[in-house]
């Protein structure tokens, strides 16, 4: 899933979206963020807290979210880190194709 917070920077938010595989979700969200201002994954509630030492997320400034599936509550576990790994030439069309 892909986004853009409209305001006075226009960040883009990219998330990842698993069930069970934090691994292959972490890996993912660090390759978003090479399009991306901020990178998270959102896992299950469940899930997202088992992560007791989410120090892979930390290390690699990827934010985590917990979704409660029955009232679908979001909650922001740990947030993400500003990208240092963006890069404008891949964030720009997605800002552009976006606003239309």
């Amino acid at each position: 899933m892909y986004g853009v917070a409209w305001g006075d920077e226009d960040r883009t938010i990219a998330v990842e979206l698993k069930l069970r595989k934090w691994q292959k979700a972490l890996h993912k969200a660090a390759i978003y963020q090479l399009w991306s201002d901020y990178s998270y994954v959102a896992m299950p509630k469940k899930v997202a807290r088992s992560l007791v030492e989410p120090e892979d997320f930390k290390a690699a400034g990827i934010g985590i979210l917990s979704v409660d599936t029955a009232s679908k509550a979001v909650e922001v576990v740990l947030p993400a880190v500003l990208s240092t790994q963006a890069k404008g030439h891949y964030i720009g069309p997605y800002k552009e194709m976006l606003r239309r």
